[in-house]
């Protein structure tokens, strides 16, 4: 396919689907700088999201299953950096039958 027969294609789209696609790529651009640039450095969102995620699924698994046997935990993982070099990371695990 030549680049006038994507051109052409990409003008078959209806305007308001374009319009919809280019907003949703540059909203996905400009959070992904953001959050390269200044959330993961400094591991700003890990925590919380990981706690939240914990404990969202921990209260669904209890509601499903109408019981209390699962529990949420929070403790320090080890992971890799880009460097691969080791960092402790906020990690919350999930038990069931165990406190």
């Amino acid at each position: 396919m030549t680049v006038f027969e994507n051109i052409f294609k990409w003008n078959q789209i209806p305007r308001a689907v374009r319009q919809f696609l280019l907003k949703g790529a540059i909203i996905l651009v400009l959070w992904k700088v953001i959050y390269f640039t200044f959330l993961l450095p400094g591991r700003v969102l890990d925590a919380p999201l990981t706690t939240a995620v914990g404990i969202v699924t921990t209260q669904t698994l209890n509601l499903i299953t109408r019981s209390s046997d699962y529990s949420a935990k929070s403790e320090l993982g080890r992971m890799d950096d880009i460097d691969l070099n080791p960092v402790s990371v906020p990690q919350e695990s999930v038990y069931f039958k165990s406190r």
